[in-house]
C-alpha cells in the first residue's frame, strides 16, 4: 500500500537533500524516503532497547530489595 504525504521542508534541509541526491545520482524522493525509513527504524529499535533496560532495572531493584531484607 502506498500513501501520499506532502511535507514542507526548511531551506537548509532542502539544500542538503538536493546535495545528497546529486552526489548519489538518485531522486530526492528516494533519498527522503530512505532517511525517513532509517529514522523510524532507529526509533523503533531505541524504543525496544529502552523497554529492555526498564525491565532489567525492575528486576535489579527487586533483587536488591530481596538482598537487603534477608
Amino acid at each position: 500500500m502506498t500513501a501520499t504525504l506532502e511535507v514542507t521542508l526548511p531551506e537548509d534541509i532542502t539544500y542538503k537533500l538536493e546535495e545528497v541526491a546529486q552526489l548519489k545520482k538518485e531522486p530526492k524522493e528516494k533519498i527522503a524516503l530512505f532517511a525517513i525509513s532509517s529514522y523510524l527504524e532507529a526509533f523503533s529499535d531505541l524504543k525496544d532497547e529502552l523497554k529492555t533496560w526498564d525491565r532489567l532495572s525492575d528486576e535489579a531493584l527487586i533483587n536488591f530489595e530481596k538482598s537487603i531484607s534477608q
